[in-house]
Parts: structure tokens; C-alpha cells; sequence
């Protein structure tokens, strides 16, 4: 593990506290727990609310980008809702896009900031915006 990746994980815990990583054969270290957040967008509500995520970080990060995938139960594994049904990753934009957002803040919480709570705030949107999930 890079240096970088590793710094960049445990910084992520730290302001994660129900995350945590987990014993994994998987490339990289894997992080697992309950991920809460709060966040808006323009003339839409304020949502809090929370996932069971599985998160890969490599050990190459943020050259490559984490794996995320929701293990709750709570997305539907369908394209429709932005989730490769080949391995149930969820789809948060184009590789391309997502280290355009990481520029200004390559932190792991700059990705969860910039590119995963953004996914998350637009499927709770979708459901009603109920916050019912640790709140």
C-alpha cells in the first residue's frame, strides 16, 4: 500500500467512525460500515441519511478509483438505478469525470464529497427523500 492510500484511509476512518476495515483476500484494503451523510442541491431538500457500503481502496489510489457497493439491500441492483449487475459496484459516473472532481482534492474524503454522496443524495431523493436508515 502506497503511503498516500494508506494516510488517505485512515484519515477517512477517523471522520468515519462506523466504518472500518475488514479482513479481505481482495487487492487493496477494504472498508465496510454504516456511511452517513447530509446534503442538498439547489431548490431540492436537505437529506440525511446513511448506507452499508463495502468500499476497495488500491493500494494505487487515486490513480485508481475505489470500488463501492452498497451492501444494505437498499439499491436496487439495476441499471436504472446506476449499479453494474455484473458485480454490484455502483455506477457513480465516468472514470474520466470522477478525477476531474478529484483534482482540486485527491483525499479519499474529497471522493466520498465529490463523487459518492452525490450518488447517495440522488437515490434517497428517489425514494421519498426518508431519512429512516440510523437517524
Amino acid at each position: 500500500m502506497n503511503p498516500f492510500a494508506s494516510d488517505q484511509v485512515s484519515q477517512f476512518l477517523i471522520s468515519n467512525p462506523e466504518m472500518a476495515i475488514v479482513p479481505s483476500t481482495t487487492k487493496g484494503i477494504v472498508i465496510e460500515g454504516s456511511f452517513a451523510f447530509t446534503a442538498t442541491a439547489d431548490n431540492f431538500p436537505v437529506i440525511s441519511d446513511s448506507y452499508r457500503l463495502r468500499v476497495i481502496v488500491s493500494s494505487k489510489y487515486p490513480t485508481i478509483l475505489p470500488d463501492i457497493e452498497e451492501i444494505g439491500g437498499r439499491i436496487p441492483r439495476t441499471q436504472s438505478w446506476h449499479v453494474f449487475s455484473t458485480n454490484g459496484l455502483l455506477c457513480l459516473g465516468s472514470p474520466i469525470r470522477l478525477k476531474m472532481l478529484l483534482v482540486s482534492d485527491p483525499s479519499l474524503t474529497g471522493f466520498f464529497t465529490n463523487c459518492v454522496i452525490p450518488y447517495l443524495y440522488a437515490v434517497s431523493l428517489k425514494n421519498g427523500g426518508i431519512s429512516s436508515c440510523g437517524f
